[in-house]
């Protein structure tokens, strides 16, 4: 699978990690997050994860 891949999401979450929890997937830190279209409020996004997984 290549190491990106454009996708189309709506009211995506973005997560700040903090303790034990494992990243598997984050958004670019920096650069365009959209191959076409229209995106707001995509600052938020840049460099935080989308994909965790947490235990208690």
């Amino acid at each position: 699978m290549p190491e990106s891949r454009p996708v189309w999401f709506n009211n995506d979450a973005a997560y700040e990690v903090t303790g034990d929890a494992e990243v598997a997937s984050r958004y670019p830190a920096d650069g365009d997050l959209l191959a076409s279209g229209y995106a707001k409020g995509d600052e938020a996004l840049h460099g935080r994860a989308n994909v965790v997984t947490a235990t208690p």
